[in-house]
């Protein structure tokens, strides 16, 4: 996926596609540790699908997904997804991997979403919706109180009314 190489036109698909859904702000990473746009030369070896799946894994154990819904983005991917899920599936210790796919968002797919990220948001929703994934409303976290800001705001007042006495 490669987001840093993405025009910036397109970017924003993904995040309009996800906006308030459960899924915004997931964790996003490519299958492949290989960044090549030339889709059809990537090495899909086994060795190769092998090695990336250990990465794979310990991202979604650093991540604390013990059982992840991926969704996989584009043809190709899924179809690669699909061919090599069982790997992954056993390297998390499960059954199956929950995943779903969903059109690529390039302006080359533009044929599939009309290069409108309108038409891509809906697309995906009904991918997932497809696919029985819940969409949401987006649950927003309140942060954990902070053991500390008390010591920080009376640290903060205290430079604050040292910068503010006159000289003596």
């Amino acid at each position: 996926m490669a987001e840093l190489s993405l025009p910036a036109a397109q970017r924003h698909f993904l995040a309009e596609a996800f906006r308030d859904t459960l899924h915004w702000g997931a964790y996003m990473t490519d299958l492949l540790t290989e960044v090549n746009s030339k889709s059809n030369t990537l090495d899909l070896s086994d060795k190769t699908i092998h090695r990336d799946v250990v990465v794979l894994v310990e991202q979604l154990q650093a991540v604390g997904a013990a059982d992840p819904l991926v969704i996989v983005i584009g043809t190709k991917a899924a179809k690669a997804f699909k061919e090599h899920e069982p790997v992954l599936a056993a390297a998390l210790g499960l059954t199956s991997v929950r995943w779903v796919a969903v059109p690529h968002y390039s302006a080359a797919n533009g044929r599939v979403h009309g290069n409108s990220p309108d038409n891509y948001r809906r697309l995906v929703l009904e991918a997932l919706k497809d696919a029985g994934i819940p969409l949401g409303p987006r649950i927003v976290r309140s942060r954990e109180p902070d053991p500390m800001a008390h010591l920080r705001q009376a640290r903060f007042e205290s430079s604050s009314r040292s910068a503010l006495r006159a000289p003596q």
